[in-house]
């Protein structure tokens, strides 16, 4: 019998080890998918209803909203993953319901969570105040409430949840948010633009990055010799370290010509 106990303590001992991770990774997967969800829809919103008030700023490679689809596309299958784990593990051995671990880092999410989008929220009110478009801060308070009224009420159920009973609410809030969260990206893509008109994109900007290196050295040789040179070639330079750039993707020279006036 002492055995068993010790055994059996052990066992608990390490499951417990365990759930501290696991349940860290799930406050760690949904802070994270919450907060980019938010930066996409928010970018979006901002793209799609467009306020001469904003700072004209424009990413022409979106690198945040990018990162953040990124954040979005690992954590969350990642955040999914660890809660069926969890629920399958409290109903095989429905005593871990009661793990103190699971509650407060239950608890702790849910503060973490509710009070970023509160923040969150104060922020868009503020903006709204400063005059910024009615519809932008209605959608953007509605995506603030709807995320935090999810989150709080599936979690609100989770803690008062009987394992020991089959239910389809885990599922279907699991379909709910997995298809908000999939809109959510078509539309992002869809704003952003795909891999390769990502890379069409970039390559463009490298060839006018070529073109405008080329219009200098031709500049400066017009202001050393006072002449321009009849073909790209004259700018190469050695001793400069400057080679005349060609097009990225065929490897052909860029065009000149010189055209007297």
């Amino acid at each position: 019998k002492y055995i068993n106990s010790k055994n059996s303590m052990n066992g608990d001992t390490k499951t417990k080890a365990i759930d501290v991770f696991i349940y860290l990774g799930i406050g760690i997967t949904l802070v994270t998918s919450i907060y980019n969800l938010l930066q996409i829809l928010f970018t979006a919103i901002d793209r799609k209803f467009v306020d001469v008030l904003s700072p004209v700023y424009v990413d022409i490679y979106n690198s945040d909203m990018r990162m953040a689809v990124a954040f979005l596309v690992v954590m969350y299958p990642l955040y999914v993953l660890l809660s069926w784990y969890v629920a399958k593990d409290i109903s095989k051995y429905l005593y871990k319901r009661d793990l103190t671990v699971r509650k407060i880092m239950i608890y702790t999410t849910i503060f973490i969570t509710v009070c970023s989008l509160i923040g969150t929220l104060v922020s868009i009110i503020y903006t709204y105040l400063g005059g910024e478009l009615s519809v932008r801060f209605a959608y953007k308070a509605a995506s603030v409430f709807i995320l935090s009224g999810g989150v709080f009420g599936y979690y609100f159920y989770s803690v008062r949840r009987d394992y020991s009973k089959q239910t389809p609410i885990p599922m279907i809030a699991t379909l709910v948010a997995t298809a908000v969260v999939v809109a959510s990206l078509v539309w992002s893509i869809s704003i952003v633009g795909t891999p390769s008109e990502m890379r069409s994109l970039r390559l463009d900007s490298n060839r006018l990055s070529d073109i405008s290196n080329v219009q200098q050295q031709i500049l400066n040789r017009l202001q050393n010799t006072d002449k321009i040179p009849t073909d790209l070639s004259e700018l190469n330079d050695a001793f400069q370290g400057f080679s005349v750039p060609v097009d990225p993707v065929t490897e052909q020279s860029y065009g000149y010509k010189v055209v007297q006036q």
